[in-house]
């Protein structure tokens, strides 16, 4: 568990053939998403205690100030004030591995303060030369120990967080997917499909992202000194005393290596920072999505008020969405199961937020009769295959492509010339003077402490000092204003290559063929515009601009120590071998356990983006329960493909980071034994050993940017691929409108009047201006038919197809927008595919199916006259004509 040796196998097996879902292991118990109960429970327990209506007399409800505050939720009508938090219930879950990370972290901050005091000592043992040579091995080992151990916490604090961050997403992913499943339909219209899914796939990883950097807050404290600070803090010590505050190397390279403890924070600060602002925004988000109102709990007993009356409408529409065929025994079991079961009793209670395992219990705690008994379930679910199955048989949905080996040249060229080739070069130019301006100034503080005292005693020891520190803090601010430009100059760049990559694919799918659409989930296409392009706005342009700089930190950083005792190549040159060889193990398998983990995202947004709109269905059935746990599944899927992406992280950290371990240790131990040789100064081992100390963790990062660029990269890989699907049109199609295309009122109340939506659309306050939402779900099925067939007719089509155009409509409806399809669609070929044998009637030639294949085509009158035909005797059935 310390060093994370149980992952080798799964690396090796990773580095000799692509990974495949069935190689991953299955989550640990305490990671799947059905034993977060207890998240569910805290939750419930916040509804109650947030409650201001708790303890509240008569009065204060017929307050109508107070009642603007109620709203239904979880079954209960509660009253608040504003959204509420999610923050104490996850802490009540999670608190103790939250804590226990807190403790790692607090013990790794403590010893890193550990090894600039050994280096103290070591610089003493350089000057005293009378030192026996054990004390110097015995720092050298102390030393490598404290490091090593430091290590250890380091990699627990982040593994425990990690898995702090997967409970928070499968706790959130199952709050939010059930909070969809009971939106009231006043908040459904504040809100399109895609915003709600958007909450899912950005705003909970945001939050889960942030819990990595949380307790952080223990390093900040002491990390409050950039470049200048340092600077500062050389000249005031000067300028107290010049005559007896002198910087000698062990005053100099301990700060040195303080102020180098605080850099790895100060870097985080900024990260930390925009990862605050942007998980409160998506915090803020999933807030006020938790606090939207709910339905009420529908009593199938009687229907009592209007809103009742307008929830069961809707069940029986979307039931009849399901299959048109048997609606009307759909409704005869539902009226059965109403009038049959006593108001009493209920055996399979319906799962809605008052009586589900997770919801709390009514006001007064009565419970509800069932929509259809188990039986009555069955027989339906029987009579209509599931559609799972007639889309395995079908075909119809195309698995979706991944890709395996290396991620391609033309990826990251294409990423390049997004970003602007010319611009990349002059950027990395910039680092790479950056750098050069570091290791200067850090030289010349090396020179100055060398002869500090024998500045201090000459007679314009002040004045040299002064003009010391002034050369030093001109390399420094260098230093800083060309890393400040880079950074600067490469974030716009890659602001730029997000937006042009995006529109790209934009542009590409809105002119994708409907065959795309067809076998391509809308969840797997959110995903690609939501997580690939949420990785391309933010993770990988850290991941970019991260590699760069430490690229060029960790060549100058080597290039010191290497200065100072060339003797160090003799081990470093295996030692940076085998990092390399680390780093192939770690690429190729992290590479391959991210594209499982994207892939894995993109059936939980496709699930929930299709609960949501048979979210009324998923009620009737009760099948709340089942659809919940089947999400879950797929969030544990993900969650098996992303956990051992972060825990190579782990696996290869632990390892780089004792292989630069070692270069501390060789680098202090060569300092030990050649202290007497010519050229080596006090000041010298000092920062040879200050910036062995950097090593280690500079190292790590090379290779975990590099890792951790490609890892991101995947993203690209998956937005080209979107971004090259054969298209339907061209590019600029150059359409027009027609000289005939309505442009007056008059032409849009004729086509509503055609179709008597007419009397309708004058009820609306707004009229013509009146907002359709997403879907048209602020209207009835019937009359979305009906607006679609006011396009057609503003649109004078001269081909016409109706798909089941009245389906949802009442007969006497049917029969007028028959007369108006017959009367203005004269002149058109009209294809229609219908149930309701009147509406096919009155057609020139008709084709009977019979289990997907032709059973007759001829006109209606032949089919008629022949008494054995198949279309004689449906018509017969249907009252059409009589024996």
């Amino acid at each position: 568990q310390i060093t994370f040796n149980w992952f080798t196998e799964l690396a090796i097996k990773g580095y000799k053939k692509p990974l495949e879902p069935e190689d991953l292991w299955d989550l640990n118990e305490r990671d799947i998403s059905k034993y977060l109960k207890k998240f569910q429970t805290n939750w419930d327990n916040h509804l109650l205690e947030s409650d201001l209506s708790r303890n509240k007399p008569r009065s204060w409800f017929e307050n109508p100030e107070n009642s603007r505050l109620s709203r239904i939720i979880q079954g209960r009508k509660i009253y608040i004030k504003s959204p509420l938090t999610i923050s104490a219930p996850l802490f009540k879950t999670l608190k103790w591995p939250f804590l226990t990370g807190a403790l790692y972290k607090f013990v790794f901050d403590l010893l890193q303060f550990a090894a600039p005091q050994l280096l103290k000592h070591l610089i003493n043992f350089i000057q005293d030369r009378t030192k026996p040579m054990w004390i110097g091995i015995g720092i050298s080992i102390l030393m490598f120990t404290v490091i090593l151990v430091q290590s250890i916490f380091l990699h627990q604090y982040f593994h425990r967080m990690t898995r702090v961050g997967m409970n928070i997403t499968s706790a959130l992913t199952s709050i939010v997917y059930r909070k969809a499943l009971f939106l009231s339909n006043k908040a459904k219209k504040k809100r399109t499909v895609g915003e709600i899914v958007n909450l899912m796939s950005v705003d909970i990883q945001r939050v889960r992202e942030f819990t990595a950097y949380l307790n952080t807050a223990t390093s900040l404290s002491w990390a409050s000194a950039p470049f200048l600070f340092i600077v500062v803090t050389f000249g005031t010590y000067i300028a107290i005393d010049p005559e007896n505050n002198v910087l000698t190397p062990q005053i100099t390279f301990v700060a040195l290596s303080l102020f180098n403890i605080m850099r790895f924070p100060l870097a985080l600060l900024t990260t930390t920072m925009n990862q605050a602002v942007q998980s409160y925004v998506s915090n803020e988000r999933l807030k006020s999505f938790l606090a939207e109102d709910e339905i009420e709990s529908l009593p199938f007993d009687r229907v009592e008020s209007e809103k009742d009356a307008e929830e069961v409408k809707e069940v029986l529409e979307d039931l009849e969405q399901l299959d048109p065929i048997k609606t009307k025994e759909i409704q005869r079991q539902i009226s059965t199961s109403l009038e049959n079961i006593p108001l009493n009793t209920n055996t399979e209670p319906v799962s809605s937020p008052k009586n589900s395992e997770f919801g709390l219990k009514s006001v007064d705690d009565q419970k509800k009769p069932s929509l259809l008994n188990r039986s009555q379930l069955n027989g339906i679910m029987k009579k209509s295959e599931n559609p799972s199955e007639m889309n395995k048989k079908a075909k119809l949905i195309k698995k979706e492509e991944m890709k395996t080996g290396k991620v391609k040249f033309n990826v990251y060229r294409s990423y390049l010339k997004a970003i602007g080739l010319k611009f990349t070069v002059l950027c990395f130019i910039i680092y790479i003077i950056s750098g050069i301006f570091g290791v200067c100034s850090n030289l010349y503080l090396a020179s100055w402490s060398d002869h500090a005292a024998e500045i201090q005693k000459g007679g314009n020891g002040s004045i040299e000092s002064r003009i010391r520190i002034g050369v030093y803090t001109a390399l420094g601010v260098g230093q800083v204003f060309f890393v400040c430009t880079a950074s600067v100059l490469m974030a716009l760049g890659m602001v730029i290559a997000s937006k042009i990559l995006h529109e790209r694919m934009l542009t590409n799918i809105l002119r994708s063929p409907m065959s795309f659409f067809d076998v391509t989930p809308l969840g797997r296409i959110m995903n690609r515009f939501g997580k690939d392009i949420y990785v391309t706005d933010t993770t990988l342009p850290a991941s970019l601009m991260s590699m760069v700089s430490t690229i060029i930190q960790a060549f100058f950083i080597i290039s010191v120590p290497v200065i100072v005792t060339p003797w160090i190549l003799a081990p470093l040159v295996p030692i940076l071998y085998s990092y390399f060889q680390l780093l192939r193990f770690y690429i190729s398998t992290s590479r391959q356990l991210k594209r499982l983990e994207s892939a894995a995202k993109s059936p939980i947004y496709s699930h929930f983006q299709e609960s949501i709109q048979g979210a009324t269905s998923i009620r009737a059935y009760k099948c709340v329960e089942f659809f919940l746990l089947e999400s879950q599944k797929k969030v544990d899927n993900n969650l098996a493909s992303y956990y051992p992406s972060v825990v190579a992280n782990r696996w290869l950290a632990v390892r780089l980071e004792l292989v630069g371990n070692l270069i501390v240790l060789f680098s202090v131990l060569l300092g030990v034994l050649w202290r007497d040789s010519p050229g080596v100064t006090p000041g010298l081992i000092g920062l040879s050993v200050s910036y062995a100390l950097s090593i280690t963790q500079i190292l790590n990062l090379v290779v975990r940017m590099t890792g951790e660029l490609e890892t991101n990269v995947v993203a690209i890989e998956r937005i080209k691929e979107y971004s090259e699907t054969p298209t339907e049109a061209a590019l600029e199609t150059g359409f027009k409108l027609p000289k005939d295309w309505p442009t007056r009122d008059e032409e849009l109340w004729k086509a509503l009047k055609l179709t008597h939506m007419d009397i309708y659309v004058s009820s609306l306050t707004d009229l013509l201006d009146y907002k359709v939402t997403e879907g048209g779900e602020n209207l009835s099925v019937g009359q979305r038919q009906l607006i679609c067939l006011a396009r057609a007719l503003l649109r004078k089509s001269k081909i016409l197809v109706l798909d089941e155009a009245a389906a949802s409509v009442d007969m006497e409806t049917d029969q007028l927008i028959q007369r108006t399809i017959k009367e203005q669609f004269a002149d058109c070929t009209v294809l229609t595919i219908a149930h309701r044998l009147h509406s096919v009637i009155d057609s020139d030639r008709l084709m009977v199916l019979d289990s997907g294949k032709i059973a007759e085509f001829q006109e209606p009158q032949s089919l008629l006259k022949d008494s054995d035909s198949v279309f004689y005797s449906m018509a017969l059935d249907a009252g059409l004509v009589t024996e």
